[in-house]
């Protein structure tokens, strides 16, 4: 059995993990998230989780050994070839909405499992795609004025009042919201690793 520490302040993947059952500890990273400009999107996103995850192993450096599994993770919304991450200010918020309005994008989370025992890592991501139907300017603006949008990659929360600017969406709920646990739990399988749920 594998004890969890999860490499986040994110209170969504919290959220998910407890959905789920999993026991796990929470280990807040500050680390200023840097996109490599000479890599894909894809590869920036896998490169953002990768770089969160060596930053937690470092200051885990004394739990080094132990069955302890270390879960960082990242998430972007891909729109038009660029990458949003979480809105500067209000503005910011209210023009990414605008962009989107009536469109598709892609929610893109990449997640790093480190093994502290074995000194390995797995790293993987998910995609899903998301629609919007088409938004007036007022309730962009309500929206945005709720505060909720500020501290998501591309200024929404799909399972908060966010969910309402969604006309469909393909692909993984979870991965949308931050943590796509369907591939986490094939990674978990295929490489033997269990963790510990709550009785």
């Amino acid at each position: 059995m594998h004890q969890l520490i999860l490499a986040s302040q994110s209170a969504r993947r919290r959220h998910i993990l407890k959905e789920q059952g999993y026991e796990f500890s929470v280990h807040p990273l500050e680390l200023s998230e840097i996109l490599k400009k000479n890599l894909t999107p894809i590869e920036q996103i896998r490169d953002l989780a990768l770089q969160k995850a060596k930053a937690a192993v470092a200051e885990l450096n004394s739990l080094k050994g132990q069955d302890i599994l270390v879960l960082a993770a990242d998430t972007v919304v891909l729109f038009e070839g660029q990458i949003l991450g979480k809105p500067k200010n209000f503005q910011d918020a209210v023009q990414m909405l605008s962009q989107m309005s009536g469109k598709e994008h892609e929610v893109i989370t990449a997640f790093c499992l480190w093994d502290l025992g074995r000194d390995c890592f797995v790293l993987e991501h998910d995609i899903s795609k998301v629609c919007f139907r088409p938004l007036q300017k007022q309730e962009i603006i309500e929206y945005v004025e709720s505060g909720e949008p500020m501290d998501k990659a591309g200024a929404y929360g799909i399972q908060g009042q966010g969910g309402k600017l969604v006309d469909r969406y393909e692909g993984s709920f979870q991965n949308i919201v931050g943590l796509p646990i369907e591939k986490l739990k094939e990674v978990l399988d295929k490489n033997g690793w269990s963790i510990r749920k709550k009785s």
